[in-house]
């Protein structure tokens, strides 16, 4: 798995997205770093390479049947967007 990010629709506070080989983003509350011994480990390279290979093979089976294809309609930036002044006051932190 790799890690995406902190979940914004999923779990609480401390909940994370991560990337299956499979494509698909789960969330998970416990995550753990790879130390820099494991991560320099034959076994670790190669469980990386695998990870990455397969990945590739899925998400190029899912765009020829065009279903990453992201059209205006399809795009949610609202998670990303810039907090404003507004925004802050609003809430009591300004």
């Amino acid at each position: 798995m790799r890690w995406l990010g902190p979940s914004f629709e999923v779990g609480g506070e401390l909940c994370y997205s991560l990337l299956t080989a499979k494509a698909q983003v789960i969330q998970r509350s416990s995550v753990a770093p790879l130390t820099r011994e494991e991560r320099s480990t034959e076994d670790i390279k190669n469980m990386k390479k695998e990870f990455t290979r397969e990945l590739s093979t899925r998400l190029e089976n899912k765009q020829n049947n065009t279903d990453l294809i992201e059209t205006p309609d399809t795009i949610n930036d609202d998670k990303y967007s810039i907090i404003t002044e507004t925004d802050v006051s609003s809430i009591g932190f300004a």
